[in-house]
């Protein structure tokens, strides 16, 4: 939430901050249980939140590539490299469902499980 806060309401500030965060707390593990995107999504067009998502993890990528001795975070670097790369497989396969005309059935069935997670357990 406090991540969310920075890059929602102090973007000029967010990429420093985070910087100093790993700085001062180089433990990958840390590093990976702090959330880079925004925790929710809403719209109503045919936005695809996984392009959204390369471009802010780019951005903290080429952040740390402006650290000094930025080599020092090579773990960091790789799992951003890794998110990145995760982020392009579920756009691609977004854009797949979007033109198979599957995207709406998708949205349905998962505001099913969403609403009935009872019922949608089988």
């Amino acid at each position: 939430m406090v991540i969310d806060t920075l890059r929602n309401s102090f973007r000029q500030f967010y990429f420093n901050i985070i910087k100093q965060i790993i700085t001062l707390n180089d433990d990958i593990d840390f590093f990976r249980g702090l959330k880079f995107h925004n925790s929710h999504f809403s719209t109503s067009s045919n936005e695809i939140w996984s392009e959204a998502r390369v471009k802010e993890v780019s951005n903290l990528l080429d952040a740390i590539l402006t650290m000094p001795n930025h080599y020092k975070y090579f773990k960091h670097k790789k799992y951003l490299q890794d998110k990145i790369e995760q982020e392009n497989r579920e756009t691609a396969q977004e854009r797949k469902y979007m033109f198979r005309g599957l995207y709406a059935l998708i949205n349905l069935k998962r505001l099913y499980k969403l609403l009935c997670p009872e019922r949608s357990r089988s």
